[in-house]
């Protein structure tokens, strides 16, 4: 996510060099706008993952959901997509093409969940890590989970 970002600066930066160097004001602003505009559908298109969107792809309502990205086991990339908390599941999903469709990236049952701990998961990211009955572990990386653990313990139905 941070390197489309990155695309966009550097996209935005060019656009006011142009502009800046060029003196036809009005047809270099329209083409300045375009990129921008472009930049963000792209980004929109490509990143953007929504509530409904994993809604339509489970095909029922989740009881919890936050914007996450899952850390990589060797923990050297993050991928963005939504944490989920179903009926009887735990589920990851990101974001599968530029049509709005959704794929599952991880799964757990709510039965196989043995612990979670809330906080540093890494050097840099503050998040979630849930370990199952083998104490396997998988990391979630969002700033959000220790203000949203109260309805993630309710979604669990361990509250």
């Amino acid at each position: 996510m941070i390197h489309k970002l990155a695309i966009l600066g550097i996209l935005a930066s060019i656009a006011y060099m142009v502009y800046s160097s060029m003196y036809l004001g009005k047809i270099y602003i329209f083409v300045i706008l375009a990129m921008i505009v472009l930049s963000v559908i792209y980004y929109v298109t490509t990143s953007v993952i929504t509530r409904k969107m994993v809604e339509k792809g489970l095909g029922k309502k989740a009881s919890f959901a936050l914007a996450a990205g899952i850390v990589s086991a060797d923990g050297t990339s993050i991928t963005p997509g939504m944490f989920i908390v179903s009926d009887d599941m735990l589920l990851f999903y990101k974001r599968k093409g530029d049509l709005g469709g959704v794929s599952i990236v991880w799964s757990l049952s709510v039965s196989s969940l043995g612990s979670y701990s809330i906080g540093k998961i890494d050097e840099h990211h503050i998040g979630i890590e849930i370990k199952d009955n083998r104490e396997e572990s998988v990391k979630f990386s969002s700033r959000k989970f220790p203000s949203e653990e109260d309805a993630f313990r309710k979604a669990l139905g361990w509250s």
